[in-house]
This record gives C-alpha cells, structure tokens and sequence, in this order.
C-alpha cells in the first residue's frame, strides 16, 4: 500500500490466480466481473476500518473513506484489482488520517481488504476457486503479521 501527502491511499484489493489469505484463488473471469459490476454502480463506494464487528453492510457511523477509483490492472501476466482512496471528515476518517500517517512511518503495517458475496466455488486440494464474486465492501485493516 502508498501512502501520499494528498490523504489518499493506493492498494491492491486481489490478484488473479494467487491464494490470498482465506486460501481463496479469484480467477481472471471473476475479478474482470466483478470489476464490470462495480463500475456500473451509480454511487460511490464507501469503506470502513476494519473491526471484527464491522456490519454487512456498513453502517453510516463506520465510514471512513471513499474508493475514487477502482480499476483492473494487467501487471506481467498477473491481473490486479486496485484502489484509490481518500479518507473522509467523519470520526472514522479522522482515525483512518492517523492510521495512514502511521503507514507512512511503518509500511506494511496496514493493507486493503475487500469482501463480498462469492458464488460458484469449486473446492481443490483445500483452496477454494472463486468463479463469480460481487464486491460489497473494501475495509482498511492492520497487516496480521505486523499485529
């Protein structure tokens, strides 16, 4: 994740075709879906600081930024969905300010998140194959292996 001086924040949400820490696998297909979906949205997303009783969906009083750019990236022969964000004058916000001035101090001590509804998994030795997904929230939450 990039931090810069602007209160905006960059990070990579998935990567195609690499287990991520749930051991889940989003294919090429999937994350390109999921992409087209969110772009068709009318609204922008709003995030949140990850906490372990985050609410689905989030509640007003969690938010603390909003995605002002979600895009697909080709990085070699990787597909990447990235993020641009920007911190927002609410309570959580204001938090989220101190935490990326932290990040800016420590890097690699906070990353992006994102959750949704995965449909049509496919079980294979032990990691699960995402072939459908809909992106319903992005959450900013603390590294475990720095915690």
């Amino acid at each position: 994740m990039k931090v810069d001086y602007k209160l905006e924040f960059t990070g990579v949400l998935k990567v195609a075709n690499v287990p991520d820490h749930n051991k889940c696998i989003y294919t090429n297909e999937c994350l390109e879906q999921a992409f087209k979906e969110y772009a068709a949205r009318d609204r922008p997303m709003l995030g949140a600081i990850f906490e372990p009783t985050l609410s689905m969906p989030i509640r007003l009083e969690d938010v603390a930024f909003e995605i002002q750019e979600l895009k697909l990236e080709s990085v070699g022969e990787q597909l990447r969905l990235e993020t641009r964000c920007r911190p927002l004058e609410t309570p959580k916000g204001k938090v989220l300010t101190q935490l990326l001035e932290l990040e800016r101090l420590n890097p690699g001590t906070f990353s992006m998140g994102m959750s949704g509804v995965a449909e049509e998994i496919e079980e294979k030795d032990g990691v699960r194959i995402v072939k459908k997904f809909k992106i319903e929230r992005v959450t900013f939450l603390k590294t475990e292996d720095k915690a």
